[in-house]
Parts: structure tokens; C-alpha cells; sequence
């Protein structure tokens, strides 16, 4: 009796079996970076994976805080790591572009930058952020903007602090003194009561309520008086559905004459970061949200660094200040930044031009100043430069730059700097 005939498979294919499926673990484990997503269906197990890392236990509540940047027709770019069909690493790149004095400051926004737990340390979000600085760069945006407490990380990357951020204390005893010295004339409390006599600069009875959506329209009119503020698209009914997004309004004869804005999603906590208006009906409104922080509680105003009546009157009252950098800043393209500047600081541009300097073996890339007049020229690093487009002459960085550059580009020309950069809440998303 004869043994049955088995089918028998070449010893060279046994053994190259375990080699392939080897091979195809180890493609698949080589990251790969993709920019926007293949479709919706995509994009959503993305924001999905997101809100796991991010926001744990609550489904859907990246997109409900970050209207601007996953509304349909968004100008934002998703930059994802993929290891194989899993997304691994993660950042957003906005194009947002600020109104500043006569010009406009072309930047990107990065923010929403995660990496999942299982696969940190290997650079993955490194990868990212280069790729948002090429895209910004690809774009025609001179600078990259992000906000972080990962100095390390950040430094490490060519990005460095410039700028500069104001909080003032608001409580109860500060606004007391406030209206010791100046009668508001407007009902501080939570609802729409109005005080006999209240009245705003236009001398019309005026009273503080939450707003509603048909406020946006308003709200966005006085945002677009400030000396400097991002240029947003119209999307005021997202905007009003932000979570944790409580917004005061001033109401007189004419309408709308003040707003001010606290808390935005899992940011902003117990910080005024929107406000604008008449500075007496500004007060109503920060009024009205501390009342509803609750008896003995304060609240930070977010301020620009520069004169305005409300913070010279709560500044005057005892108001507490806090200075911070205001992000984190890193160049993504010389030449749009330096035409940029042509409007921003046309004496300075007029005296320099701005050029990217070879590296050699004593110093790294660096950026030429090039005296149109004489052709003199002098060095600064990238975080000189931002320092002394942005930061106060008397930070360190900035007068450093400002000591080297003196023989090319006198006082005169450096009164127009540092640039009145600044972002307020809504901006930062």
C-alpha cells in the first residue's frame, strides 16, 4: 500500500515567505506624510483619532472649538503621519492674514499638533511641522505662528519667543476702584436690566446682555477697528457655537457699541480675550462676566501692549499686570516676509533689503541686511530678525540685533519696529 502523494511546497518559498511578510511590517512601519485628506470619510477617522488624544470621552468637540479650521471650503491644511493605515502624527497649518497699520502681515497659524502616545519619540511631529513650514513657505507666508509650553521642543527647531502678550488681574476690588473714579452709568449684572440713566458715548440708554447670533455681524465690525487684528472669514454662527464661548454685549440707540468675550472651549479659562468698543461699555461687559465667575473669583483681560483706554483705566485702578512672549515665531519665507514689510515699514525697507545669507563654517544660515545706499551689510539669525520685528527694543534679542545693525539702519528707520503684532482669541484657532 502506497503512502498517500502530499502536495509539497519548494523549500526556497517556505523560507522567503517570513522574508516578505517581514519586508511589507517593515514598509508599513515607514512613516508617511500626506497633506489634506483623500475624502470625507478620511478625514473624519482622523478628527476622530484626534479627539481620542486630545479630547478624551468627548466625540466631535475639536470641530464645535475649532469652527474656522474644519469648516468646509477652510483655507486650513490637515498635515497628517501615517504609519501604515494609522494616523500617527498630526498638526494644522491656517493661512491667516493680519491687518497691521496700511498692510497686511501674511502668516500661518500651526496649532492642534499631537502625536499618539504608542509612537512618540521617534521625530513624527517634527516631521510634521517641517512640512507645515514648507507648505507656509509654499504659500507665500513669511512667518509661522504656534503657541506651546514645550520650549524645548520648539527651541530645538529653529522657532523662538518674540512679541509680547498683556493679562490684567479684573476683580471685584479693581473694578470698584474703576468705578470710584468714573460712574460706567451700565448694569454690570448677568441679564438685560438697564439702570436708570445709563448712558454710552453716544449719549443713548445702554444695556449689557449675552449676545445672540445676529450680534456677529457687529461684534465683527468693531473687531476690524483694532489697530491690529486677523482677517476672518464670515463664519459668526460657528463662531457663537463655540463651546464654553460666553459673549457680553453693550446695546445702545445705534446698536452694538461694545462686546467682550470669556472662555473658549478648552482654552481661555477665566480670560477676557475679546473685547472691543466704547472702553465704558467694554467695562459693562467684563462687569457682567465677572459677576458670573462667581463671589470672590477674578478674571484675566487678554490686552494688547500698546495704549488704549481700557487698560489705562484698569492699569489706573490697581489692576495687576502680567507680561508674557506672545507665541512662538520661525520664518518660513524671507521674500514674502520682506515684501510684507514694504507696507508695514516702508522707511525701514527702504533702507534695507533683506536676503538670505550662506552658511559657512563659522555660522549657520543666517539673514543679510544690505544698506540700499552704501551695500554695507550685517548678519542676524532668524530669531534675531523676528525679535527685532516683533519684540520690545529693550528684550535682549532685540537690542542685541539693534546695537549690530545701527551703522545701516539708523534710529529713524528702527522707530518704525517693533511691528504692533498681536493675536486675540478668536484669532488663535
Amino acid at each position: 500500500m502506497t503512502a498517500p502523494i502530499r502536495p509539497t511546497t519548494p523549500t526556497g518559498e517556505l523560507a522567503a515567505a517570513p522574508r516578505r511578510a517581514a519586508l511589507r511590517a517593515e514598509l508599513e512601519a515607514i512613516p508617511r506624510l500626506s497633506t489634506g485628506f483623500v475624502d470625507a470619510a478620511e478625514g473624519e477617522r482622523v478628527v476622530a483619532w484626534l479627539d481620542s488624544g486630545l479630547r478624551p470621552g468627548r466625540p466631535g468637540r475639536l470641530v464645535l472649538e475649532y469652527p474656522l479650521l474644519f469648516a468646509p471650503g477652510s483655507e486650513a491644511l490637515p498635515i497628517t503621519v501615517w504609519s501604515g493605515a494609522r494616523p500617527v502624527s498630526f498638526c494644522m497649518l491656517w493661512p491667516a492674514r493680519f491687518a497691521l497699520g496700511g498692510g497686511t502681515l501674511r502668516t500661518a497659524l500651526v496649532s492642534l499638533v499631537y502625536t499618539d502616545p504608542r509612537d512618540r519619540g521617534r521625530g513624527l511631529a517634527r516631521q510634521a511641522i517641517a512640512r507645515a513650514l514648507r507648505e507656509a513657505k509654499a504659500r507665500e507666508l513669511g512667518l509661522c505662528l504656534l503657541w506651546s509650553d514645550l520650549d524645548d521642543f520648539y527651541a530645538s527647531q529653529g522657532f523662538t519667543r518674540a512679541g509680547d502678550e498683556t493679562l490684567l488681574v479684573l476683580d471685584a476690588d479693581v473694578l470698584a476702584r474703576v468705578r470710584a473714579g468714573s460712574d460706567l452709568g451700565l448694569d454690570s449684572g448677568s441679564g438685560s436690566r438697564e439702570e436708570p440713566g445709563a448712558e454710552s458715548s453716544d449719549s443713548a440708554p445702554t444695556r449689557v446682555e449675552r449676545a445672540g447670533a445676529a450680534d456677529w455681524p457687529a461684534i465683527a465690525a468693531l473687531r476690524a477697528r483694532r489697530r491690529c487684528h486677523a482677517v476672518l472669514p464670515d463664519e459668526g454662527a460657528a463662531l457663537a457655537q463655540i463651546p464654553g464661548l460666553d459673549v457680553r454685549v453693550a446695546r445702545g440707540a445705534e446698536g452694538v457699541v461694545a462686546f467682550a468675550m470669556c472662555g473658549r472651549g478648552d482654552d481661555f479659562g477665566g480670560v477676557i480675550h475679546e473685547w472691543g468698543g466704547d472702553a465704558e461699555a467694554v467695562l459693562g461687559c467684563c462687569a457682567a462676566l465677572l459677576d458670573d465667575a462667581g463671589p470672590g473669583r477674578g478674571l484675566l483681560l487678554l490686552s494688547p501692549d500698546e495704549p488704549s483706554e481700557l487698560g489705562w483705566r484698569l492699569r489706573a485702578a490697581g489692576a495687576q499686570r502680567l507680561a508674557n512672549p506672545l507665541a512662538w515665531f520661525e520664518l518660513a519665507s524671507l521674500p514674502a516676509l520682506a515684501s510684507d514689510l514694504e507696507t508695514l515699514a516702508p522707511s525701514f525697507s527702504q533702507a534695507v533689503r533683506l536676503e538670505v545669507a550662506a552658511a559657512s563654517e563659522a555660522a549657520a544660515v543666517g539673514i543679510e541686511l544690505v544698506a540700499r545706499r552704501t551695500g554695507a551689510r550685517c548678519r542676524l539669525s532668524p530669531p534675531e530678525l523676528v525679535a527685532l520685528l516683533f519684540s520690545k527694543p529693550t528684550e535682549s534679542r532685540a537690542a542685541a540685533a539693534r546695537a549690530r545693525i545701527g551703522s545701516i539702519a539708523p534710529a529713524a528707520v528702527l522707530a518704525e519696529l517693533p511691528l504692533p503684532l498681536f493675536v486675540w482669541g478668536l484669532e488663535s484657532i
